[in-house]
């Protein structure tokens, strides 16, 4: 007998909560309309089964444009729905409501936004739910309520939402999980079937109006148990998982409905893996392949299991062996990027990393882009307002002049982000070769639209620049694309002028971008309190949200030196140099950020000093006013290539009581990329904006002397020794300071504008409200 087979059960007897959460007004516009409508729909299907519509509970939280579909569904089958725009409504439904009915089997059916938090466990999301405030119910805190006594034994719960990674959703607090009570637990068959792997996005379908998952799921319900209120278990699943592998290999999104089924007290759990077609042959070879590349069998599945881990295949897990990890490389879409960037930026094998790459141009995996690749152009072009077909099309055809223009928008021509990276996703699939008049690798058709794209006028010069850093760093680190093939479609795809103006933007090689940390600080509501939002860039990486539960909160002094710790501690590779931490502030903070006097004592005693331990460097976010900014890049690219030539810029009281004798000291030297502030630290704020605003690389001054001091006090620093050893002469000046303070009166401060690093995003909370001051 299946394991999953449900018992029959008067239809009597049946009750069911239905929830169906569209509208989510705190989560940035993140809407899902149908959801709802599903949660009628399956509704229902229960009524179709003659369930009394009084055992069905619908929870739902529309869109305006769906309540009078809503309403007409539920008058013609007797069911009645509540409005459930709070977390709060449906936490009491689960506590107060749903105890008090007598039920032979329980169905509970929730669509609606999910994530996946750092300890693997599943939240969904409340339709109030915020990105400050990110509160949800959890899965698995869900299970574990049912078990309790008086709750029916037969239990069946389906959830269509997502189970991304919290790091993918962009978000900078912990999803917070709602509690429900717990008391005595009884054993219970629970049948629980997601929409999606951990780690997965659950597809919400915009021309179906509807989850994926859910759409495949009530068709079959619809269809082969459209009587009786217990279908069979394990032919609703096969079918689903069919459906969705059927879709997967028409081009959708990978999805793999994943299965559980508990009898809680005892412990028995089994999943259900996803599977696809993988030719024997290659994997066969790849099996031969890895054990060349990867000769130690325990750091082959080590690597294996993050691999599996970051392109949503946790089944891996269960049973790794070499066999299951080449079918994921080859079927999994990513995994053999994802793989490929981790071995380049953490194992330093080149030699592996040729032969892997060799071996992708060969088969041709999905997913020409890892895991962090895809999600960093996520988010870039996630800043791209101007969304036109037109524009998209235009690019297209530049890129690709073979095919026709692919992307169709709604009446007002504008593309949604789902649309653009559906778009980005064919042309992937267009692969990776050889030019035909050469043996170099052909720069891909994906990034060559990129390139393309980010050349169009409607696109910002910071965002610009990002893309182009962004396909630089796939093309000619990742992908071992030749850095003469890269520049010919850069020159190709721009004006001349525009190749001036990104010229610089561009690392001279691989590899020349070294391991960073990025914080984002800002102060608190309290004294000695800060808001840190840390990223970490692994060797010619991208900027990626470093993992710690401190991440985005208010932290004292003491616990912001820690995070930074932690954060620098994950980047260091065995032996290698600190790397440069660099603290983003807003211009209005500059002063006020004393993070060269900090210090912690960490959990073994080991006092921690940043201004000793580590290269400090502060980074000034973007202006208030975006035409400021603009100017202020284009300044500031033409100094940063010319940074290691031209004066060093002194400006003192004379400067800073006299406006003009600043603009006019700052502009003496066009091509000048240092100034030396040589007043108190209290007159140096006129003077530091001035030369922020001109786009001056690099701003050095005293952040303690309250009194003018000489060019001469900052020669210990050897301010016109090359920019980029800099950070390194600070760090060692601070650190003779700290051993004996009585001989080293200079206490440096100093912004460093390295115009090859871009910026993570700003936060809205850590903008001036106020306009900028010129």
């Amino acid at each position: 007998m299946s394991t999953t087979m449900l018992h029959e059960v008067d239809p009597e007897t049946v009750y069911a909560v239905a929830v169906g959460l569209e509208h989510y007004p705190g989560l940035g516009g993140e809407d899902l309309p149908g959801a709802a409508l599903n949660a009628v729909r399956f509704a229902r299907w229960l009524r179709g089964c003659e369930v009394p519509g009084q055992n069905i509970a619908l929870l739902l939280a529309p869109v305006d444009e769906n309540r009078d579909q809503i309403e007409a569904s539920c008058a013609d089958t007797g069911l009645s729905w509540q409005e459930t725009a709070q977390g709060a409504l449906l936490r009491r439904h689960f506590i107060e409501t749903l105890p008090r009915k007598s039920a032979g089997l329980l169905y509970v059916y929730w669509g609606g936004h999910g994530v996946l938090t750092r300890h693997d466990e599943r939240v969904l999301y409340y339709p109030d739910a915020t990105d400050q405030d990110p509160r949800g119910l959890g899965v698995r805190d869900l299970r574990e309520y049912l078990t309790a006594e008086g709750f029916p034994e037969q239990q069946v719960l389906l959830f269509d939402s997502c189970a991304m990674f919290v790091e993918e959703r962009g978000l900078d607090v912990a999803p917070v999980q709602d509690r429900l009570p717990g008391s005595r637990r009884e054993t219970k068959d629970q049948f629980l079937l997601h929409a999606s792997l951990d780690g997965q996005a659950a597809e919400h379908d915009t021309a179906l109006r509807s989850g994926a998952f859910s759409y495949v799921l009530l068709d079959w319900l619809e269809t082969h148990a459209e009587q009786r209120p217990t279908p069979d278990l394990d032919a609703m699943e096969a079918a689903v998982h069919r459906n969705m592998l059927e879709r997967y290999e028409r081009g959708a999104p990978a999805q793999a409905p994943m299965s559980c089924t508990y009898r809680s007290l005892r412990g028995d759990e089994r999943t259900e893996p996803f599977s696809a077609h993988v030719d024997p042959q290659q994997a066969e070879r790849l099996v031969v392949t890895l054990g060349e590349v990867l000769p130690d069998p325990a750091k082959r599945m080590w690597i294996a299991g993050r691999v599996a881990r970051a392109c949503g295949s946790s089944w891996l897990a269960a049973r790794p062996t070499d066999t299951r990890f080449a079918e994921m490389l080859l079927n999994s879409p990513r995994a053999m990027a994802t793989f490929i960037g981790l071995l380049r930026h953490g194992e330093g094998r080149p030699a592996a990393v040729r032969t892997l790459r060799a071996f992708a141009v060969t088969v041709q995996p999905p997913g020409l882009l890892s895991v962090p690749e895809y999600v960093e152009l996520h988010r870039l072009l996630g800043r791209w307002n101007a969304r036109s077909a037109e524009t998209v099309n235009a690019a297209t055809q530049e890129a690709v002049e073979a095919i026709p223009p692919m992307v169709r928008a709604e009446a007002d021509g504008r593309l949604t982000l789902d649309q653009l990276m559906a778009h980005v996703k064919y042309l992937e699939t267009l692969g990776l070769g050889h030019r035909t008049d050469t043996k170099r690798l052909a720069l891909p058709a994906v990034l060559r639209f990129v390139l393309c794209l980010a050349a169009r006028p409607s696109v910002s010069p910071q965002l610009d620049a990002e893309l182009l850093t962004w396909c630089y760093q796939v093309a000619t680190v990742r992908l071992g694309v030749d850095k003469r093939e890269f520049e010919r479609w850069l020159k190709k795809s721009r004006t001349p002028h525009a190749l001036k103006a990104v010229k610089g933007l561009v690392p001279e090689a691989p590899g020349t971008l070294p391991p960073s940390v990025v914080v984002q600080l800002s102060p608190g509501t309290e004294p000695d309190s800060f808001v840190a939002r840390t990223w970490v860039r692994m060797e010619a990486g991208a900027l990626r949200r470093h993992t710690s539960d401190h991440n985005g909160l208010q932290l004292s002094s003491s616990q912001v030196v820690q995070l930074i710790d932690d954060a620098v501690y994950s980047v260091t590779a065995e032996g290698a140099p600190s790397p440069l931490v660099e603290i983003v502030v807003r211009p209005d903070d500059l002063l006020q950020v004393p993070i060269h006097t900090w210090e912690s004592v960490d959990d073994d005693g080991t006092l921690l000093l940043p201004s000793v331990d580590h290269r400090i460097a502060l980074r000034c976010e973007p202006l208030v006013r975006e035409s400021r900014e603009r100017k202020r890049q284009q300044l500031r690219a033409r100094r940063w290539e010319r940074r290691d030539g031209g004066e060093v810029i002194h400006l003192d009281t004379r400067h800073s009581v006299n406006a003009r004798s600043a603009q006019a000291a700052l502009q003496r030297d066009q091509c000048a990329a240092r100034v030396i502030i040589c007043t108190g630290s209290t007159d140096s704020v006129s003077l530091i904006m001035a030369a922020l605003r001109l786009g001056y690389p690099m701003i050095m001054w005293d952040s303690e002397t309250q009194v003018p001091v000489a060019p001469c006090h900052f020669e210990p620093l050897r301010p016109e020794d090359e920019i980029r050893s800099q950070p390194e002469r600070v760090r060692e000046y601070w650190s003779q300071f700290h051993e004996n303070p009585d001989r080293y009166d200079l206490r440096p401060a100093f912004l460093l504008e390295d115009h090859e690093r871009p910026l993570p995003p700003a936060h809205p909370l850590t903008r001036s409200a106020r306009p900028e001051e010129t």
